[in-house]
């Protein structure tokens, strides 16, 4: 037995969305079952204290005090995860030098990658020889763009 499928066929059933074949399976099971029957009791006493307390009217103002309060509990949690103002220089400060730091080394490492089995010569010449310098670079696209 699936309880939980009936279960939720007692609620629709309290809601009254359940179609009559499906009440009179419902029926058939809570016959049968002693949880379910014990469940829908309980739906069913619920129900009733629900409807003697009826309706109550809230105090005025009472969502206007929630909702301030709300903000300020927030506010509270905020303040208390942000690091203040004046550790935030040295932390940017730290964080930017640890970038710095890492891009050297990564940098070095990867240029030793490159030219650890070449001389300083043949470096030198590849990097002459095979492409302009980025100012060179620069000063023929103005050129070419001024139509010089």
């Amino acid at each position: 037995m699936n309880c939980e499928h009936y279960r939720k066929r007692l609620s629709k059933q309290a809601d009254r969305e359940l179609d009559r074949a499906s009440a009179e399976e419902l029926e058939e099971h809570l016959a049968a079952c002693p949880e379910c029957r014990l469940f829908r009791d309980g739906m069913e006493s619920l129900g009733r204290e629900i409807r003697v307390i009826g309706v109550t009217q809230l105090p005025i103002g009472l969502a206007e005090r929630v909702k301030g309060r709300v903000a300020r509990e927030r506010e509270r949690r905020l303040d208390s995860v942000f690091i203040p103002a004046w550790s935030r220089v040295p932390l940017v400060a730290l964080i930017t030098l640890a970038a710095v730091g890492l891009g050297n080394v990564a940098g070095s490492s990867i240029s030793a990658m490159f030219t650890s089995e070449r001389t300083d010569d043949t470096v030198e010449y590849l990097l002459v020889s095979q492409s302009p310098s980025f100012a060179d670079a620069l000063m023929d696209t103005g050129n070419e763009e001024n139509g010089q």
